[in-house]
């Protein structure tokens, strides 16, 4: 399973060259723009392997570059997460990350530095959305 995925990652990336997402990022794209009522049309976003070893994605000059690995491995709860914090940046200009915590430990804001576990963003979904909403 892993294989096909990495393959399917792989074609998509290759494409024609000329699409400004990767194909596979679509929907997390999309429901970014559904639920914050936010445009992500100004802002490319790729798997790639030429993200830093320190992060699990960047957001530079319109683009955002998404670690194809840390994508693999991570769960789909985080793999939307990941992508509304970096669109967060890239797309609705927040430049600042948020550090606070619940009482439980885990972060108030997908615009934490990290991206928190499956629990904690799963429990926190709905805050955190909000959160966000306040914010864009």
């Amino acid at each position: 399973m892993k294989k096909l995925l990495i393959l399917i990652c792989g074609l998509s990336l290759i494409g024609c060259g000329r699409a400004p997402h990767t194909k596979a990022l679509l929907p997390y794209i999309e429901n970014f723009e559904q639920t914050f009522k936010a445009s992500a049309s100004s802002v490319q976003v790729k798997l790639s392997q030429a993200v830093p070893d320190f992060a699990d994605a960047v957001c530079n000059k319109g683009t955002v570059l998404i670690s194809l690995d840390s994508w693999l491995e991570f769960s789909e709860v985080r793999r939307q997460a990941l992508v509304i914090h970096e669109l967060g940046h890239c797309a609705s200009n927040r430049k600042e990350h948020v550090e606070e915590v619940f009482a439980d430990g885990c972060f108030k804001s997908f615009m934490s530095a990290n991206i928190d576990s499956d629990d904690c963003l799963s429990t926190h979904w709905d805050e955190l959305v909000q959160e966000m909403k306040e914010h864009l």
